[in-house]
């Protein structure tokens, strides 16, 4: 194959370098222009001499357009000559910019009026070439506008064949040329005279090789951008297809292809067809070097090719910047070449080293670009006038073209060759370990079929995919396969549509998965005796986002009554602590239950449903204070039908309260011993302390004043904050329950009254801090956020006013009251109108909130939410005489101002 391309090599100087005409030694000398800028033609014969070129020495007037008149060019006398081909700046200091007139006398012509072929090519930038003679001056060919200034001329390049008729034995060929947008004007190449039909041959045979070159160009470049688009990751056909796309636009700009869709002449497609010209060249051979990198990767780097595109970056900046006549100036051209030639040199030493080693096919890429550095230096050659033309580098590049569709056919075959034999080495690895995979799975699911806890995939529908394991089966008596999650839990409508929204957030992903987890079904108790657990695993895609959910199944219904049996036992030591620490407020408790139910039960007084409402809430937040879990959580449910039915029904009453009397029974029954001995403690405590007010009365009443006072401050008058100490241990409690953490201050006063004058108020007051620690303070995360202490404070005050007045402070640093929920809460209550709550304050709005049954929480709990409490602290407050008020910013805590009067 070398040897191939060597032979080519010399073929092709040999050929190139030998004149394309047929004339002997003898023969051009005598069809040589003489000194005075004529030829002398007679004895030429087309037919048989072939093609002569109009080289030498031409009558030249610079800055003027010379008019095509015979008797005025016989008059010439001591007209300037200059040579052709050349540019006129190059002589006589002439500037580049400008315009004037070629003249060339022609004699020994054959009047018999057969046509002569001329053949116009490389004239700059716009012209008019004339043939005069006696008897006729004729208009030969035209190309843009002539003008005398830069503003009045049009440039156009134009290669074209073209004929005229002598009519006598002298003529003369005159060119009038203008040029103001090129580097310089004048004649780039030979003027060719032969027969008008060889002429035309030449023109249609140049016409076709650039059409078929073209093609190729074209065609290989939208081929290698196919293979890349197939194949990212194959760099070598994005350059080489850059590489032939690019050059294919030199060959265009070279040939002034866009003239043919443009008859009149424009400056602009004259500038466009220039910036094709020399940017596709200025850019070709970095993406050459790209390609042979992808060939070579060992010999060529990166840098080089980052060298070759910043160059020719820099280069075509300024083309597209710049105007022709700057960009095609000579020393920026020779500065191009001059480092494209370096460039070259490098990639070819780097490609003689890889050949010499025999790497690869190294050796046939190597011959391939010393073609390439053939037709460029070559083309240079042309370009500087030292060898004729044509340039023949377009035609190279088919050639090398050629040798790189063999090369990579080479290499297609190996590559196939290759993929043959890795696939079937892929198909012995595929069965070899498809065939450990299925036992390893098989390991797999015996693995989990064995172990107590239940697996199940979920999709982005609430579908368990297929794959579950089989004791899910038995977890949920149901084939949970292809079901939706929701349908195997039997959840309920709304629990459904909190379910859809949860795998919303899940698979959004816009949320922490960890902090969004908590919120799905956690459990699964719907079948009787049996308490399932429920856990999630997120599985993730490769841009780590949630692609499914595994759901773990675990049996914990023996954990579970374990748990519950703890708690109970846990729930019972505490009750017997608490009532045992408050002897007398549990039986205090106990006789206002047991006169609550005696009036309903026997007296047969119900009350209004309001007042039942707040009574029951009440009751059910001092047997909740007391871990009173039985009698609590039945209280609760006999709210839910308070709650839901706007007419009660009084038999349902009865009947409620009648089974609430059997709770109690039971609960006292049960704990008989816990009774007795809160007897006992109240009992000792009485005889020092908490001597029945109606018994200190009888006593005092029989003896005098100064006993009275004495006895009454001694034993009956106590501080009034000693009426919610109490309840301080029982909150912090409450408070740990619901994962918050809290500070309780409670003042110490001197206020000193007769407690049991404010048994209701104190009883009432147990809403504040349950009603505090559900929707005052925050969890500690979220006060860490907010950047508050992670410990929520509790403060409460006291002062002494004038008219006997004590005022009461009730404050914590929550998230405060809202107004706008304030007022949606009332609205949606249908308590105000929208036009009454738009004309109250803020201030005047949250007032609203001692409401009856009014409550800002969506949920209900056994905690808060009913809307019971705060009226009823409003009701007892108001029962003694007193005044409250609520203030409350955002994030900042609520205060509640109680205003009551001193009772001794």
């Amino acid at each position: 194959m070398l040897k191939t391309l060597v032979f080519i090599l010399l073929f092709l100087n040999l050929t190139l370098c030998k004149s394309e005409d047929v004339l002997s030694k003898n023969q051009k000398e005598k069809f040589l222009i003489n000194e005075n800028g004529s030829i002398d033609l007679s004895g030429w014969n087309p037919q048989t001499h072939g093609e002569i070129r109009l080289d030498g020495r031409w009558n030249f007037f610079w800055k003027k357009f010379f008019p095509p008149k015979f008797d005025l060019l016989e008059k010439k006398n001591k007209i300037p000559k200059v040579p052709v081909p050349e540019t006129w700046s190059k002589f006589s200091n002439l500037s580049s910019s400008g315009f004037g007139t070629y003249v060339l006398e022609l004699k020994g012509l054959k009047g018999d009026k057969k046509p002569i072929g001329l053949y116009l090519d490389g004239i700059t930038s716009s012209f008019k070439i004339y043939f005069v003679d006696q008897n006729q001056s004729t208009l030969l060919s035209s190309a843009g506008v002539i003008g005398e200034t830069k503003s009045a001329s049009t440039p156009w390049f134009k290669n074209l064949p073209t004929k005229f008729n002598p009519s006598s034995e002298r003529g003369y060929l005159v060119i009038q040329i203008s040029s103001f947008h090129y580097h310089s004007g004048g004649l780039f190449y030979s003027l060719i005279l032969n027969s008008h039909e060889k002429v035309q041959q030449m023109d249609k045979l140049r016409d076709l090789t650039n059409f078929f070159v073209f093609g190729i160009l074209l065609i290989m470049a939208f081929y290698h951008f196919g293979l890349y688009i197939q194949r990212k990751e194959d760099m070598g056909s994005f350059y080489f297809g850059l590489f032939s796309l690019f050059l294919f636009f030199r060959l265009a700009g070279v040939s002034n292809s866009l003239t043919i869709f443009f008859e009149k002449p424009s400056l602009f497609i004259f500038e466009l067809e220039r910036k094709m010209e020399f940017i596709s060249v200025f850019m070709a051979p970095a993406f050459f070097y790209g390609f042979s990198k992808s060939l070579l990767p060992n010999f060529l780097n990166d840098l080089g090719l980052r060298v070759g595109l910043i160059i020719g970056g820099l280069f075509s900046l300024v083309g597209i910047i710049a105007p022709v006549s700057f960009y095609s100036l000579s020393p920026i051209i020779r500065t191009y070449e001059v480092l494209t030639a370096i460039y070259v040199l490098f990639v070819t030493a780097r490609c003689i080293k890889a050949a010499y080693l025999n790497i690869g096919h190294s050796r046939i890429f190597l011959g391939g670009l010393l073609l390439i550095v053939f037709g460029f230096s070559y083309d240079v050659l042309v370009n500087h006038k030292i060898l004729g033309p044509p340039f023949i580098f377009s035609y190279i590049l088919c050639l090398f073209i050629l040798i790189q569709s063999y090369l990579l056919s080479l290499k297609f075959s190996e590559a196939y060759k290759s993929s043959q034999k890795l696939k079937r080495t892929l198909w012995e690895e595929v069965q070899t370990q498809t065939g450990k995979i299925s036992r390893q799975n098989q390991d797999l699911t015996n693995l989990l079929e064995n172990l107590e806890e239940g697996f199940m995939v979920i999709d982005k529908k609430g579908v368990v995919q297929e794959g579950a394991s089989k004791v899910t089966q038995t977890f949920f008596n149901m084939q949970t396969e292809k079901k939706l999650f929701s349908t195997i839990l039997g959840l309920t409508q709304n629990e459904k549509e909190h379910f859809k929204k949860w795998c919303f957030h899940i698979w959004q992903g816009k949320m922490l998965f960890k902090d969004i987890v908590g919120l799905g079904p956690s459990f699964y108790d719907k079948k009787e005796g049996q308490y399932i657990k429920l856990e999630y695993r997120p599985i993730y895609s490769m841009k780590n986002k949630v692609e499914k959910l595994i759901c773990i199944a675990s049996d914990v219904t023996k954990v579970r009554d374990l748990e519950l049996k703890a708690d109970l036992e846990k729930n019972q030591s505490k009750m017997m602590l608490l009532v045992l620490d408050r002897p007398l407020h549990f039986l205090d408790l106990i006789d206002d239950t047991r006169e609550f139910l005696d009036a309903l039960l026997y007296q047969r007084k119900i009350p209004l449903e309001e007042t039942l409402f707040r009574l029951v809430h009440t009751l059910k937040a001092r047997f909740s204070n007391f871990k009173v879990i039985s009698v609590s959580n039945y209280i609760h449910t006999f709210e839910e039908y308070l709650l839901k039915n706007e007419k009660i029904d009084r038999d349902v009453i009865l009947s409620k309260v009648s089974e609430l009397e059997k709770i109690l029974s039971a609960f006292l029954k049960e704990n008989q011993q816990l009774i007795r001995a809160a007897n006992l403690t109240a009992k000792s405590v009485s005889d020092s302390q908490q001597m029945r007010s109606h018994e200190v009365k009888k006593y005092i009443y029989e003896g005098l004043n100064d006993f009275l006072r004495n006895f009454n401050e001694r034993f009956i008058l106590k501080n009034f904050s000693a009426g919610l100490r109490d309840y301080i241990q029982s909150t912090r409690e409450l408070a740990e329950q619901h994962d918050k953490k809290v500070n309780i201050i409670l003042e110490e006063c001197s206020i000193r009254v007769d407690l049991s004058k404010y048994a209701g108020f104190f009883s009432s007051c147990i809403h504040l801090f349950r009603n505090a620690i559900d929707h005052g303070l925050e969890d500690p995360k979220t006060r860490k956020q907010k950047n508050k202490s992670e410990t929520g404070l509790i403060t409460i005050t006291f002062t002494e006013k004038e008219g006997g007045i004590i005022e009461m402070l009730f404050k914590d640093d929550g998230v405060g009251i809202h107004p706008v929920v304030v007022r949606d809460s009332v609205y949606k209550m249908g308590r105000r109108s929208q036009e009454e709550l738009q004309k109250m304050t803020d201030k005047e709005v949250i007032q609203l909130i001692f409401m009856q049954g009014l409550s800002t929480k969506e949920e209900t709990t056994g905690l808060s939410g009913r809307g019971i409490g705060l009226d009823a602290i409003y009701d007892e407050t108001k029962t003694l005489g007193g005044e409250v008020e609520v203030l409350s910013k955002l994030d900042e805590g609520t205060t509640f101002i109680f205003k009551i009067p001193i009772i001794i």
